[in-house]
């Protein structure tokens, strides 16, 4: 699952609905961003719950200075957490890829990721994103990375 904002510890109560939980851009406030991302984690960790021998990364660096050292990846992580989305059963096939600057690495770093996990590259991937990032994934990153279209999928949710 790919990121796209990073949280800000103090409000993670809140984080779920407030704007002022997350560290965001100007175009990224006043649109439902909260909800629009914890509906990602949520799809990304029922996702995995289907699958018996999936994995669950959430993909995304440091990638705002003004935050310090606090990734996207583990700001979804302590969500998840933190409204117990993440539950006993669960908890062993999530992991993070902490260094992912843009989409292309979000998706590269998550195959590295997940090789260096279990020792083999994964046979499927379905990434989990906003809608308008679809054909990017899909057909650029994808094809870029040579991995085999029928066993990839997008997820994608419209931004309101």
């Amino acid at each position: 699952m790919a990121g796209h904002a990073v949280m800000r510890l103090s409000k993670l109560k809140t984080a779920e609905k407030s704007d002022d939980g997350w560290y965001l851009l100007p175009y990224q406030r006043n649109i439902g961003f909260p909800s629009i991302i914890c509906s990602h984690i949520k799809a990304g960790i029922e996702l995995a719950k289907k699958a018996k021998d999936s994995l669950l990364i959430f993909s995304g660096g440091q990638t705002r200075k003004d935050v310090g050292p606090i990734s996207e990846a583990a700001s979804y992580y302590f969500l998840a957490n933190e409204k117990n989305w993440i539950d006993s059963k669960n908890a062993q096939n999530v992991y993070l890829e902490e260094f992912a600057r843009d989409s292309f690495e979000n998706l590269l770093f998550s195959i590295c990721r997940f090789r260096e996990i279990v020792g083999y590259y994964p046979k499927s991937i379905s990434v989990i994103g906003f809608d308008f990032k679809s054909q990017r994934f899909s057909e650029y990153h994808r094809k870029a990375l040579g991995f085999p279209e029928g066993n990839f999928s997008y997820i994608g949710e419209q931004v309101y």
